[in-house]
């Protein structure tokens, strides 16, 4: 597989070489597009285009800013007019797979796993097989710098996803070392993005235990929710800002003002930690994201939600303050 770096916002065209992998025959485009992030969600689809769908098109991965190429067809970007969005209901690779009619027993497996990690929070138990991609993927990232992971290199550990899978047809554990986990990261006189340019500023894990301890000390905690205003509106935390990353400009920090945690959280808190990190670099203190990780780590120990597909706001409150005050609240 090749990479070109290209300067004026792209970060990489990555030329979709075949693999021994079962390959549909519907081709739709030239180049495929997104934007440089860290979610499992958009890269499982980069993998389903280039493997799946048309294995002659090309990945364009451009920096947060940049726009895409004409005649390039988008996904997993809320700005872009596509049908290949995650919400509430779907992942982007749920809606590829749907798209293109891709009735493949490994694509659909891969559903259901990317499904439980970036889209159905509400889940406590997750299957053997998804807790194990998800550890891979994170090891993925901190074994080679979370932001500094290049898209080709996800490619490669999604295909081991698949050939893991397809080892243990029956939803079987597989060994974690099976996925990839260890890749070439960009050379430094390459252009990057700027979710990959490093900073001396890292973000820390705060435990739930740690968030709650300093709201009933009378500390300021604020939650930013960075995911799509619809899903924000159907369920989140109590007193949440809804900020989603495309949002965060030089008057953001001013709006969340001093606090002693700045959590920030999606599902699984990989586009939470993509948002505490950027905070960070422009000037927020404490930016933190939770452990366990974002909304469905909050809602897996039982802590109460608002929205239009939850309680009330008043009463997500009153929940609240009751557990913050009395830890027995927590599954544990």
């Amino acid at each position: 597989m090749t990479q070109d770096a290209i300067r004026g916002g792209v970060v990489a065209f990555l030329c979709l070489a075949a693999t021994t992998l079962p390959v549909g025959t519907v081709s739709a485009a030239d180049t495929y597009a997104t934007k440089y992030g860290l979610g499992p969600d958009k890269w499982a689809t980069a993998w389903l285009f280039s493997r799946f769908v048309d294995t002659d098109a090309q990945l364009e991965v451009i920096d947060p800013d940049a726009e895409f190429s004409a005649g390039a067809v988008p996904f997993d970007d809320p700005t872009a007019d596509t049908d290949f969005q995650r919400t509430s209901e779907v992942s982007a690779f749920q809606g590829v797979a749907r798209h293109f009619n891709l009735d493949d027993p490994i694509v659909r497996r891969m559903e259901d796993i990317i499904y439980e990690m970036e889209v159905a929070f509400w889940q406590t138990d997750t299957s053997i097989q998804t807790d194990l991609v998800e550890h891979g993927f994170r090891r993925l990232q901190e074994e080679n710098g979370r932001t500094n992971v290049p898209p080709e290199c996800y490619l490669k550990f999604f295909d081991s996803v698949a050939s893991a899978l397809d080892a243990h047809p029956k939803g079987e554990a597989f060994p974690l070392e099976a996925l990839v986990s260890d890749c070439e990261v960009q050379s430094t006189d390459q252009p990057r993005t700027v979710a990959q340019q490093s900073t001396s500023k890292d973000v820390g894990e705060v435990g739930l235990e740690a968030v709650l301890a300093a709201i009933e000390q009378g500390k300021r905690v604020v939650f930013v929710d960075v995911r799509e205003p619809s899903e924000f509106h159907e369920q989140h935390i109590p007193g949440a800002l809804n900020i989603p990353i495309r949002d965060l400009d030089e008057s953001t920090v001013g709006r969340i003002g001093p606090a002693d945690y700045v959590v920030s959280y999606c599902v699984k808190d990989f586009r939470g930690y993509e948002m505490a990190k950027l905070l960070a670099r422009a000037g927020a203190q404490n930016s933190v994201i939770m452990n366990p990780y974002g909304l469905k780590g909050w809602v897996s120990s039982g802590l109460p939600v608002a929205g239009t597909h939850a309680l009330s706001s008043d009463e997500a409150d009153r929940q609240l303050k009751d557990c913050v005050s009395d830890r027995n609240c927590l599954m544990r």
